[in-house]
């Protein structure tokens, strides 16, 4: 009897120390980033490094206008549409396309018309944006029908939100434009936008 019993703690020692441990969950977590990211070194946080095309994106904008002058400043509003491409890394987005516009100055009875090319990069909740191109219908005085083809650029920036195809965006656009009598004018924005594609 007493042979039998040091034969099976002998046999059940020899089951324990034979059978594998499971491995712990970092150590498979390191194994699953080691294969992921042939370079992991443990503790380093990482991050996407190559820019993936997202396709095409449509926004379509609404803003509160005042071009300014020296006495005084002509409101009005401008209504936009954007249509171009992007790319994503992580949390930071670049988008390339070309922007129609249509800008009515209050008491004015047509409305000007314009088109720019427009670079927007966004990271996380803020965005910003710089255009450039031609415009039409916009005053160089206060009085609203003294107007001229002009050309000219944009500064932007705001922040955005919303869901994975539709992103709602506020912000202020700064647009500079010289017209053929090389007046310079100045006009604030409020931005009011949604982009599409997302």
């Amino acid at each position: 009897m007493m042979s039998m019993g040091l034969g099976s703690i002998f046999a059940l020692g020899v089951l324990t120390c034979g059978s594998p441990e499971p491995a712990p969950a970092a150590e498979v977590s390191q194994q699953q980033q080691q294969q992921q990211y042939p370079d992991y070194s443990p503790g380093v946080v990482h991050r996407p490094t190559a820019w993936t095309y997202e396709g095409v994106y449509w926004s379509l904008g609404a803003s509160p206008a005042s071009t300014l002058h020296v006495d005084g400043f002509n409101p009005g509003v401008r209504y936009d549409s954007e249509l171009g491409l992007h790319w994503r890394r992580g949390k930071t987005t670049v988008m390339f396309g070309g922007e129609f516009r249509i800008h009515q100055v209050l008491g004015r009875k047509k409305p000007g018309y314009g088109y720019d090319g427009v670079f927007t990069v966004s990271h996380g909740r803020v965005y910003g944006r710089v255009g450039a191109g031609v415009v039409t219908g916009i005053p160089g005085s206060r009085d609203p029908d003294d107007v001229r083809p002009a050309m000219g650029g944009l500064v932007g920036f705001g922040v955005q939100g919303g869901g994975e195809h539709v992103l709602g965006r506020m912000g202020f656009d700064y647009d500079v434009r010289m017209d053929t009598d090389l007046r310079v004018n100045q006009t604030i924005l409020l931005t009011l936008r949604l982009v599409f594609g997302f």
